[in-house]
């Protein structure tokens, strides 16, 4: 601990207790810059928060804010529902609910799988929009649908696609569109 710059270090098997912001973060190594209350997390990264487990490389959460940045093979994975996100990085504004990714995004439930570079996932509302390169998967009706930008409404299982836009419905029917509606229940 250095009593001068208020910043307290720790190694191996670290524990971090965030009883404000209701979260537990383990590490191998972190920071703690108490002045900006910012904690920094160096490998094997965890972050446990009522049904939720964020793992990543590195992290840095800022306890102000409430928003966890993410770096390196992230994963996010939501235990009630079984919906995992994967990112090359992602941040969780805690208090909105929402994770935004960049870089190699793909999110996974029980039978579909998007994947994009880029998502913003609002979990209040149960709704994912992905940008660039999206592919959205439903392996149980045999569908891909492409396109540069989707809006997934989770509860609902539908999808909304804007420009460029293809579609393979039970793998027999092609489409190409400026836009899609994919309605997985009609």
């Amino acid at each position: 601990f250095d009593r001068i710059k208020n910043i307290l270090n720790a190694e191996k098997n670290v524990k971090l207790n965030d009883k404000k912001n209701n979260l537990t973060i383990y590490s191998d190594k972190a920071t703690y810059q108490k002045n900006k209350e910012i904690i920094l997390t160096k490998g094997n990264s965890k972050a446990v928060n009522k049904n939720n487990i964020i793992t990543a490389s590195n992290f840095k959460f800022d306890r102000k804010e409430n928003i966890l940045t993410a770096d390196g093979e992230v994963k996010f994975e939501d235990e009630k529902d079984g919906f995992i996100v994967y990112s090359n990085n992602a941040t969780y504004l805690k208090n909105d609910d929402i994770i935004i990714t960049k870089g190699n995004s793909k999110a996974v439930n029980k039978n579909n799988t998007i994947t994009a570079s880029n998502f913003k996932f609002d979990r209040k509302e149960n709704i994912l929009t992905a940008e660039n390169k999206v592919k959205f998967e439903d392996k149980e009706k045999d569908t891909i649908i492409t396109s540069d930008k989707a809006t997934y409404l989770k509860k609902e299982e539908i999808v909304f696609t804007e420009s460029n836009s293809k579609a393979l419905v039970e793998n027999k029917y092609n489409f190409s569109s400026a836009k899609v509606k994919y309605d997985k229940y009609k």
